[in-house]
């Protein structure tokens, strides 16, 4: 019990983390052109280097993850508010045609793989935000779901429904704050998924537009200056795994007190 009181800390503290992290992509000044200073090596003045136009790597990478980091947070808040909503929806109606109707939306959206789903959309010119959003609300809803219909019939949720709450409000304001505690630790390891799906979609072009830096927009300089340049690059692929790795350490330490869920 200790434990799942201390997850909405951690949930606020690694959310304002974020906050801080993805408030620099606004403050630091992007790195000018200076054609003087093209694929410079690692140095002193400049600890990564510069890339094929003179501009500072270690700049370019803090600008760039923070920049990422911030678009895979504002997924993930559209994900969760749209698979919380139809989670709640789903265990009120479960065993009902809009039930099913959800989950056979799911089931369809999953059916496809992340990347072909987004770049098709993105390529008719939609935000690959919201689509990464549109797909990701799924592991949201199905966690949640789970969670909301096991929980609405115990104890405290039929003392509730005899006291003459009714049954939308005692999901919505009884079983809810109690089953969100449970899927915190999952969220860290939704937005590994997330970020590394976002970090695809820059790389191959979908992303941002083409002054601002991305991770993967760092990464794509691979293509172009292969072995010859690697501290372009490198960086950016070694944070990217990095992130993930912590994200998903993050989600295995606050979950060895819960019982294990699929993201599906």
């Amino acid at each position: 019990m200790n434990n799942l009181r201390a997850i909405p800390l951690m949930a606020v503290s690694f959310a304002g983390a974020l906050m801080a992290i993805s408030l620099l992509n606004h403050i630091v000044t992007p790195p000018l052109p200076n054609l003087d200073q093209m694929l410079l090596p690692p140095s002193i003045d400049t600890p990564l280097g510069t890339d094929g136009l003179g501009r500072n790597v270690s700049l370019r990478l803090l600008i760039g993850t923070s920049y990422s980091l911030e678009q895979a947070a504002i997924t993930i808040v559209i994900a969760s508010f749209v698979g919380l909503s139809l989670a709640v929806l789903s265990a009120h109606a479960y065993g009902r045609w809009l039930d099913g109707m959800i989950s056979s939306l799911a089931e369809a959206v999953r059916s496809f793989p992340t990347l072909i789903l987004v770049l098709l959309f993105a390529a008719a010119g939609a935000p690959p935000m919201l689509l990464l959003a549109t797909y990701f609300w799924v592991p949201v809803w199905r966690l949640l779901r789970g969670e909301l219909i096991s929980q609405q019939h115990q104890p405290y949720a039929m003392t509730t429904r005899l006291a003459g709450m009714s049954p939308a409000r005692t999901l919505t304001f009884e079983v809810l704050p109690n089953v969100l505690p449970r899927v915190y630790p999952y969220a860290a390891g939704l937005f590994a998924e997330v970020l590394t799906a976002q970090t695809a979609v820059e790389y191959l072009g979908f992303g941002p537009p083409i002054e601002q830096t991305s991770i993967g927009g760092l990464i794509l300089e691979s293509g172009r200056l292969g072995l010859s340049a690697p501290w372009v690059w490198m960086p950016a692929l070694l944070m990217v795994s990095i992130l993930v790795a912590l994200l998903a350490g993050l989600m295995r330490s606050r979950r060895k007190s819960l019982v294990w869920t699929p993201l599906g």
